[in-house]
């Protein structure tokens, strides 16, 4: 974390198992803020007052103004703009700590057919990518 340290930012990770990761997060049991925030825009809506979702516990009523601006809007144009805005001024709040992200990788077999390292197919959808791959058993029997 030493790249926090180069502008003056004191930040403590504390690595811990899932259980206790969900315990701390659903009973928000930590004293500032918990979790990271990918870009997509509607992630910022998470960070509502009173959101499940809102680790941080963030509760500005200028910022959450802006942003029922943007659930209200309803044309593209001015909805992109208003989440702009909205982006910009949730990034001056600071209530997520941006982290680089990590390294990682799938690995993959030639009899594994219908695969292309997809990970999921729509939002928190870790599994039905596996109703479309089968397996090449006689291509696995001869290379194995």
């Amino acid at each position: 974390m030493d790249f926090w340290d180069d502008i003056g930012v004191k930040v403590t990770l504390d690595l811990v198992d899932g259980p206790v990761i969900q315990s701390r997060l659903f009973e928000k049991q930590y004293d500032f803020m918990f979790w990271h925030e990918p870009a997509r825009p509607n992630a910022l809506n998470n960070f509502r007052a009173g959101h499940q979702w809102n680790f941080s516990n963030l509760n500005d009523p200028a910022w959450h103004a802006m942003w029922e601006d943007v659930l209200a809007a309803t044309e593209s144009d001015e909805q992109i703009a208003l989440i702009k805005e909205a982006n910009t001024s949730f990034l001056e709040l600071a209530p997520a700590v941006q982290i680089p992200a990590g390294f990682s990788g799938d690995y993959w077999q030639p009899w594994v057919q219908n695969h292309n390292g997809e990970r999921i197919l729509a939002f928190v959808d870790f599994s039905t990518k596996w109703a479309y791959v089968w397996l090449d058993r006689d291509m696995r029997e001869a290379r194995t």
